[in-house]
């Protein structure tokens, strides 16, 4: 393998790590999110089963800083081409779908076309 290759797939690697921490990271603060609705929902509830709940409104996603948005500012670029896909079929989708193309374009798809350079 050439140097070039050898840095192509360093580059795939690394873009691929950090589709998959981004999407860890955003899928632990919705699950922690939507704990704390559920935990607030049966508090509120009390004793009566009957009581109308209104729909929680999602809070808007929080600044981070340091490397945790340095990670997400480099997985919103990395996602920028497939931001399109899955958008109104929930948050669950509309994060988990882009990441998936995105390992399958920055994963496999890259490693294969790396493999067809010349050597």
């Amino acid at each position: 393998m050439t140097e070039v290759q050898n840095a192509l797939r360093l580059a795939s690697t690394i873009a691929c790590g950090i589709v998959i921490a981004a999407f860890a990271m955003w899928a632990t603060d919705e699950g922690r999110s939507t704990s704390g609705q559920q935990v607030a929902r049966v508090a509120a509830e009390g004793p009566v089963a009957n009581a109308a709940v209104p729909p929680a409104v999602p809070a808007p996603e929080p600044e981070h800083g340091g490397v945790r948005g340095l990670i997400d500012d480099a997985n919103d670029a990395l996602l920028a081409p497939f931001d399109h896909v899955a958008q109104d079929g929930g948050a669950w989708p509309a994060h988990g779908i882009p990441a998936l193309l995105a390992l399958l374009t920055y994963g496999l798809l890259a490693r294969i076309l790396i493999g067809y350079l010349p050597r």
